[in-house]
Formats: structure tokens, C-alpha cells, sequence
């Protein structure tokens, strides 16, 4: 009797450790990380939302960051970045992971960029993302530390009219396309460098702020995808990424 009972249990172990390695290794595998890995504390630097709340990134602690730059009166690049967070948005809906990735843009044009004219562009636009400005000050030590080059200029082409004050635009601002994934602390973890490649055709109000409506987004190749921002958040959340 008492053999059988040494059987039973030992048959019991081996099944709770054949589930245990099954579980890890569902946790411990997936898609492989798609940009340059990394693991250090982002600066807290004072900020401001779309509806003028004082803020910082501290804010997001608990929540993987999926933050791109942007500003406003883009023509080329950012109506792609809002194009993939409103797909992103869609996506992390689906996976019921909506409460745990939070979707950020910073701008680097606070001259222009205030909590009011943030406001309508997510109007606008129907940006699902944070969209946060704040002091030059501010900006620049973020940005520095981030590794984002932003650069205003002036001897540019005939620009469009600004969209908010319908008034000629004088500068543009050029600057390090990328997003920049952060980890539930607050650290820096995973950089993809290169413009978004949305997967759906942008909506009519962001063709209309584009220099060429009709302009299609960047391959895939040269930038970042819906695709990897995904799978690079959920490496985050299941912590398989390491530096």
C-alpha cells in the first residue's frame, strides 16, 4: 500500500512540473525584441498635459510608457505617429491590456505647442495618447537624455498654414523620430529609432496636415511598426528583456 502511495505522489510531482515548465516557458518565450535594449532611470522633469495638469512621467509608474516626440504642426512624420498610437490604442483594447501600457507624445516644440492647442489636435486628430509639453528647459533635458536631436529651422520650404491659427508658419522643427518604451519603474528599456508605419491609411484630418496628403508612410524596414511596439511591451510586461 505504501508503494502505491509513494506512486501516486510521484506521479503528482511530475505532472505539477511538466505544467511549471509549460507555464515558464510560455512566460520566458515570445517575439524577440526589436529595438536596442537598455535599463536606466528617465529624469523626472516637470510637465504639462492636454488639459494644463502639472505632471511627469513619474505619473505612469505601474504601467509600461510607449512615448514617441511629435509636435502639432508636423507635415511630414507625426500624422504617421498618431496614425500607429490610434491603431495601438485599438490593438492593446483587444488584448485587454489597455490599464497596463500607457501611450505618451512629447512634443519638442513648446513654443507653440500648449496645453490649449494639444487639446485640439486630440480633437482634431483623434490622438489617444497623453500628449504632454512643458518649459524648453524641461524639453531639452529630457530630450538630451532620451538622445532625440530637435532642431528648429527657418530656411525650409513654403510651409503650410498653421491648422490652429490659420496664420503663415515662420519654423518648423526637425527632429530623432523613434519610440521609446519604459519599464513599470520609470527606467528607460527599449529605444526602436526611425518614423512610424502605421498599417491602416491615415484618417482624412491627418492627410490634410501632411505637405503631400497623399504621401504613404515610410517601409516598414525604416522605421518602427504597430507590430513592434506590441510585442516589445509585452516583453516588458513579462519581463523578458533584459539590458
Amino acid at each position: 500500500m505504501r508503494g502505491l502511495l509513494w506512486l501516486a505522489v510521484g506521479i503528482t510531482l511530475a505532472a505539477v512540473a511538466a505544467v511549471t515548465a509549460v507555464v515558464w516557458r510560455h512566460r520566458t518565450t515570445g517575439p524577440a525584441v526589436t529595438g536596442a535594449t537598455l535599463d536606466q532611470a528617465v529624469p523626472e522633469v516637470a510637465l504639462v498635459d492636454q488639459q494644463g495638469r502639472p505632471t511627469t512621467l513619474a505619473a505612469f509608474r505601474g504601467r509600461v510608457v510607449i512615448l514617441a516626440p511629435f509636435l502639432t504642426d508636423c507635415h511630414e512624420t507625426c500624422p504617421f505617429t498618431t496614425g500607429a498610437f490610434i491603431e495601438l490604442k485599438n490593438a492593446l483594447a483587444a488584448r485587454h491590456l489597455g490599464d497596463r501600457v500607457a501611450l505618451v507624445e512629447v512634443t519638442v516644440d513648446p513654443q507653440r505647442d500648449s496645453p490649449a492647442r494639444l487639446a485640439a489636435y486630440q480633437q482634431l486628430t483623434g490622438d489617444p495618447a497623453v500628449l504632454l509639453s512643458g518649459s524648453a528647459a524641461a524639453l531639452d533635458r529630457l530630450w538630451a537624455f532620451l538622445g532625440v536631436d530637435h532642431t528648429r529651422t527657418t530656411n525650409t520650404p513654403p510651409l503650410k498654414p498653421d491648422w490652429f491659427t490659420d496664420q503663415p508658419d515662420t519654423y518648423d522643427v526637425g527632429h530623432t523620430d523613434g519610440v521609446f518604451l519604459l519599464d513599470t519603474r520609470g527606467h528607460e528599456r527599449i529605444v526602436i529609432l526611425g518614423p512610424a508605419v502605421p498599417r491602416q491609411p491615415l484618417g482624412s484630418n491627418l492627410r490634410r496636415l501632411l505637405n503631400d496628403p497623399s504621401a504613404r508612410p515610410p517601409a516598414a524596414a525604416e522605421g518602427w511598426t504597430v507590430a513592434n511596439a506590441l510585442d516589445d511591451a509585452n516583453a516588458l510586461l513579462h519581463h523578458r528583456v533584459h539590458s
